[in-house]
């Protein structure tokens, strides 16, 4: 029995290890995520883009060089949908949105999500309700509205 005991405690803790990102693609990775960005890529050089910039100082500025191609980099690396819903957005890319999690001083993947507008408009802030202004979101909800709340409903955390 305290061996069960022993073998649940330690499955709780590597489970725990790998939710905040101290499991196996983190370690191999961590050289990679402190370097900063050589310089600002071209656009043909930002579809292999791979080397995430480091930790930045407030305020952060969405027209740096890096960013414009970063994010671009981002929702590739997740297929083009969104995280959230599981939309799929390969026909409307510009619909999918790289949302910052925990503010814009973190710019790692593990601290970044791609959400399509609508999930993005769903975050707590007055800067994200204010998508729901927006001519993109207007057309958003025109293309994909009624599929967007089946599976927000399906798969909304």
């Amino acid at each position: 029995m305290e061996i069960i005991i022993a073998l649940i405690c330690v499955a709780a803790i590597v489970v725990g290890l790998f939710r905040i990102g101290i499991g196996k693609r983190s370690q191999r990775s961590k050289h990679i995520y402190n370097q900063p960005p050589a310089s600002a890529p071209t656009v043909r050089e930002s579809l292999t883009y791979h080397t995430p910039p480091p930790r930045i100082a407030q305020p952060f500025d969405y027209q740096a060089d890096w960013w414009k191609h970063y994010p671009l980099w981002f929702r590739e690396e997740t297929g083009w949908c969104c995280q959230c819903c599981r939309l799929s957005l390969r026909a409307h890319k510009y619909l999918l949105h790289t949302h910052h999690i925990w503010g814009t001083r973190q710019n790692q993947p593990y601290a970044l999500a791609a959400l399509c507008i609508g999930c993005h408009a769903e975050q707590p802030g007055d800067r994200h309700t204010q998508l729901k202004n927006t001519d993109n979101y207007q057309e958003f909800m025109a293309l994909y509205g009624k599929k967007w709340r089946l599976l927000r409903e399906q798969y909304w955390v």
